[in-house]
């Protein structure tokens, strides 16, 4: 019987136990949780949809489904239902603020639809309108529409009476004209025709004071219209991929623009007007036919994110140390072999993309650029790396691909933060047994290089928890 007891008595102390460690863990559960609720409440809050509100949608098979809660409803979501047409008991659904009825086979609306009085927001993505559906303009409420991939091909005047629209988002479809009614909506901040196949900018759109962003991408565009000057509220202009040739002078009359996005057009210059965008944070000029930049760039003060790659630019002018606001350079593929004096003031850059040019070693500039985090410098001629490197002291990663090298520097194994080195397509035959030391070193690729397999053994051998490529 003793031994019994003594057999229950530690059954006892175990379950005690792992209560213990189950209530423990629950806490660390817990506090993590309070913890991620407190971020949201000090403003980290996760990315919200723009086109529907981040809230719960409850998702029903037809209408009469979600009239069983129509007391409570605020947000349908009818998604890929394959659904032709929608019952006109959606107008008793009056406590609606959003809907989603993309995906569906839908070409018309119910007249009802005008009663939600408290409708902000309806997607009609991926379905079968050939218009706007004129129902939509008895809902005084709505700020958002997206229409985006139908068969839509123009925007009429049944869109003036939607007065409180502020997104309209119509990317994928056949648009042609615009009417002139447009101009009457005082709340129109955005409007999306991504992919419509414009030949040019519809001047309709071009009086709209108060449109905030315009995004025309990956249509035929051939020129940007002087008048683009009166958007004068514009923040946010991106009309990549297109055939831009010319940028007008009217655009240096966008004295609120801040986000420029001209990538993939056929530009060959900027006008000396562009210098007044002194709000611009981003300017993307990459794949144009660009050969030098204007020296009057310089003006760009608040510039962060500058990009201007696949051109044909031999010279980066001077000017461009004036810009200390950029976190980031992007000029791969030209024909550069220098950086300007002074380039290692630009203390608050993050990220150097130099890859596809013609150095043959890297610019003593850069080696001062003691803040760099990231420095791609691939597809070069560079033979060597200077122990100065040792001084970027903050660099996370080192990509240095299809060069010349055939050593490193033995001080990369004093850089701590190092974590990723991409060295394949050089000529290093050795790697300095140092940096087995690197505390955070955590990829070594080294394909294309003539290493032999007694190295490589070695090199396994010596950096057991870093991932490793030949």
């Amino acid at each position: 019987m003793n031994n019994v007891g003594d057999l229950m008595k530690h059954i006892a102390s175990y379950k005690y136990l792992l209560l213990i460690l189950v209530i423990f863990f629950s806490g660390i559960n817990i506090r993590v949780l309070l913890a991620q609720a407190d971020k949201s409440k000090k403003g980290n809050k996760p990315r919200q949809s723009r086109i529907l509100p981040h809230k719960r949608k409850q998702t029903y098979a037809t209408i009469d489904d979600a009239l069983k809660d129509s007391l409570t409803l605020k947000h349908l979501s009818l998604r890929g239902k394959r659904l032709e047409s929608i019952s006109p008991d959606i107008g008793k659904l009056t406590k609606l603020e959003t809907i989603d009825l993309s995906s569906n086979n839908l070409n018309s609306l119910p007249e009802e639809i005008a009663s939600l009085k408290k409708l902000r927001a309806i997607k009609l993505n991926k379905n079968n309108f050939t218009q706007i559906p004129a129902q939509l303009q008895g809902v005084s409420t709505l700020e958002v529409i997206d229409l985006s991939y139908n068969q839509i091909s123009s925007i009429g005047p049944e869109i003036s009476g939607i007065e409180k629209l502020k997104i309209l988002k119509l990317q994928g479809n056949k648009i042609v004209s615009v009417s002139k009614k447009i101009s009457e909506l005082p709340n129109l901040a955005e409007i999306d025709l991504t992919k419509n196949g414009l030949i040019n900018i519809p001047v309709e759109l071009l009086s709209i004071k108060s449109l905030a962003k315009l995004i025309l991408k990956k249509n035929s565009i051939d020129s940007i219209p002087n008048e683009i000057s009166g958007l004068v509220n514009l923040r946010h202009l991106n009309a990549a991929s297109n055939k831009i040739k010319s940028i007008p002078k009217g655009i240096g009359k966008l004295s609120r623009l801040t986000h420029l996005d001209l990538k993939k057009n056929e530009i060959e210059r900027l006008p000396d007007e562009f210098s007044n965008l002194t709000k611009l944070k981003f300017l993307s000029l990459t794949s144009n036919r660009i050969k030098s930049l204007p020296k009057n760039i310089g003006n760009l003060k608040v510039l962060r994110n500058f990009e201007c790659g696949h051109s044909k630019i031999g010279k980066v002018p001077d000017e461009i140390v004036l810009l200390t606001s950029l976190s980031s350079i992007d000029l791969t593929n030209n024909k550069l072999s220098k950086l300007p004096a002074g380039f290692e003031n630009l203390s608050k850059l993050r990220g150097l993309t130099l890859r596809m040019n013609e150095f043959t070693e890297i610019p003593k500039e850069v080696y001062k650029l003691i803040h760099l985090r990231q420095l791609d410098i691939s597809k070069n001629k560079i033979k060597s790396i200077s122990p100065e490197i040792v001084n970027m002291t903050n660099l996370l990663n080192l990509k240095i691909t299809y060069n010349e090298l055939k050593s490193l520097p033995v001080e990369i194994a004093r850089m701590d933060n190092l974590k990723v080195i991409l060295l394949s397509g050089n000529l290093i035959s050795k790697i300095p047994l140092a940096f087995n030391k690197m505390k955070n070193l955590r990829v070594l690729q080294l394909k294309g290089n003539p290493i032999n397999d007694e190295e490589k053994e070695r090199i396994k051998n010596n950096f057991p928890k870093i991932k490793l490529s030949f």
